[in-house]
């Protein structure tokens, strides 16, 4: 599609692991299984809290997610035409496996796919940007700085208009790029990334149906900052 996917494919790899298909999928994996938990957690609809063992072997749904999962997904997709209610079923196939049927209806509990899809979009571009590209821009930095001082005294003529003009150093030249860039990578390291979880219309209608007692913005807000993410009401 782009010179990403070519012949820089090299230099950006390591973005695929957030910002692609499979990771996309991982994230919404990540999403449901925390759900669940975060229902479990709060003993509603009569369920018990999961224990430590049980969470652990949970969340290798999403820790542990492979190939395996890609290819069962794709099938699941394949027949669904829906990415999201694969993944639904992806989770309630492994909660059958793990012995764990008598949870499986909180799956996708009162969400739509809208739900999912803001918090996972916003786990893949967070970690994605914050763990992965700006560390390498932050090491750019640093090397275009250290270039930056050692010509500080390299004399060269500028250009203005595109003619000869007054004398400047190549480090002055250097340094002007450093600073812009860390203007960009401050930005970007004070960026807000926020997910919705308030059900298909925004009034968790559904949520307050099947239990008008909770207070479901609550738990929204505390389950989406429990995973990093700025809550969007």
């Amino acid at each position: 599609l782009s010179p990403l996917d070519g012949r820089y494919r090299a230099a950006v790899s390591p973005l695929a692991d957030h910002l692609s298909e499979a990771g996309l999928n991982r994230a919404r994996v990540e999403v449901e299984v925390e759900w669940i938990i975060a229902l479990t957690d709060r003993s509603l609809f009569e369920t018990q809290p999961l224990t430590a063992e049980q969470k652990d072997r949970l969340r290798l749904l999403y820790l542990d997610f492979g190939q395996a999962e890609i290819d069962w997904l794709a099938e699941r997709e394949a027949v669904t035409r829906h990415d999201v209610k694969a993944v639904e079923y992806l989770v309630r196939d492994r909660l059958a496996a793990l012995g764990l049927d008598a949870i499986a209806e909180l799956t996708h509990f009162a969400c739509t796919s809208e739900d999912i899809n803001s918090l996972a979009y916003a786990l893949t571009v967070k970690r994605a940007a914050l763990d992965v590209w700006l560390p390498a821009l932050r090491e750019v930095i640093a090397k275009v700085a250290a270039l930056a001082e050692e010509h500080r005294d390299a004399p060269m003529l500028a250009r203005t208009h595109g003619q000869p003009a007054t004398p400047t150093t190549m480090g002055k030249e250097l340094a002007v790029f450093a600073w812009r860039l860390e203007r960009v990578e401050k930005q970007v390291a004070a960026s807000e990334f926020l997910a919705k979880f308030s059900g298909a219309t925004g009034t968790w209608s559904a949520h307050l149906a099947a239990d008008p007692d909770a207070d479901w913005q609550a738990i929204a807000r505390e389950y989406i900052e429990g995973l990093g993410i700025g809550f969007n009401p």
